[in-house]
């Protein structure tokens, strides 16, 4: 489990980064053919808009490499963007489509 590195509102994810970062640790495929580890991922204990205090759980890492979770977690907390000031929560959806 990752700490957050201050007290802030959680203001972006680039989604794309943790995507990458867990192909990394090999739990997706860079092409086809290539095994998935099962035992690696990440849980987001935050979502945007969420305050986070300095030292509460941020994310859990799943890795079974030392080297490559050191990588993932600074690459996972370089894709967090945080703010001082209160940030709207996303929507949990956009448009019903009929």
């Amino acid at each position: 489990t990752v700490p957050a590195p201050r007290t802030a509102y959680v203001k972006q994810i680039h989604a794309r980064e943790v995507g990458l970062t867990i192909v990394e640790l090999g739990g997706g495929r860079e092409k086809k053919g290539d095994p998935i580890d099962h035992a690696v991922g990440v849980v987001l204990q935050c979502k945007v808009g969420d305050r986070v205090r300095k030292g509460e759980a941020l994310f859990t890492l799943h890795a079974n490499d030392r080297v490559k979770r050191d990588v993932a977690i600074e690459r996972l907390l370089r894709a967090y963007r945080f703010s001082s000031r209160k940030v709207p929560r996303l929507p949990h959806f956009y448009k019903t489509v009929r």
